[in-house]
């Protein structure tokens, strides 16, 4: 799926999730814009997103992702770039009690106010082999760029050269990529 130029008044430019659960793989979320938070995603309900580009969003807070009410986000083999808050979190911004786990993902170029900040709010945020700009702690997480192949042609995917490579973590990764390629080091995969 692709979800683009879409705008919110309030919350949610791309998705407003409120109770029950939300499932997003193999999706591009592009180009939204949300006047208050979470250009890309708002959640007050439990979001899982995998294999997912989240790129060019907008919003006051929470550009590419805003977590409210006590949830639970989990992220694992995504990217989050180029989005850009004017407050605070411009990658994913989380309060009220909420935390996002995130695993295996990019997060870069992730703007807010003037400054990079992939990360905002007084929720949780568990980054583990990650690469995030600026740096984050946790298990496995790089500081490095992740050598995008063409970021002028919204292509996101990796170079070979890139620290991503052999860098994930493979127990919890999906068995194919973005592409819906296998992944060599695929954990259920017997031989």
């Amino acid at each position: 799926c692709t979800i683009e130029n879409n705008e919110a008044y309030d919350y949610g430019g791309g998705f407003y999730a409120e109770y029950g659960c939300l499932y997003i793989t193999n999706t591009i979320i592009r180009n939204n814009e949300a006047y208050e938070g979470g250009g890309a995603f708002f959640s007050e309900s439990n979001v899982e997103i995998e294999n997912a580009v989240v790129t060019g969003n907008t919003a006051y807070r929470g550009a590419g992702i805003e977590n409210s009410h006590y949830t639970e986000t989990y992220v694992t083999n995504a990217t989050f770039t180029n989005n850009t808050a004017s407050h605070s979190g411009g990658g994913i911004y989380s309060y009220w009690g909420s935390w996002a786990d995130v695993m295996n993902t990019i997060l870069w170029n992730d703007r807010a106010g003037s400054s990079f900040n992939e990360f905002g709010g007084e929720g949780c945020h568990y980054v583990d082999y990650s690469i995030v700009k600026g740096g984050y702690s946790g298990t496995g997480n790089i500081n490095s760029d992740p050598l995008f192949v063409s970021i002028a042609d919204g292509d996101f995917h990796i170079q070979t050269t890139s620290p991503a490579v052999d860098s994930a973590y493979g127990t919890y990764a999906p068995e194919t990529d973005f592409d819906g390629m296998e992944r060599w080091d695929n954990p259920a995969k017997t031989n």
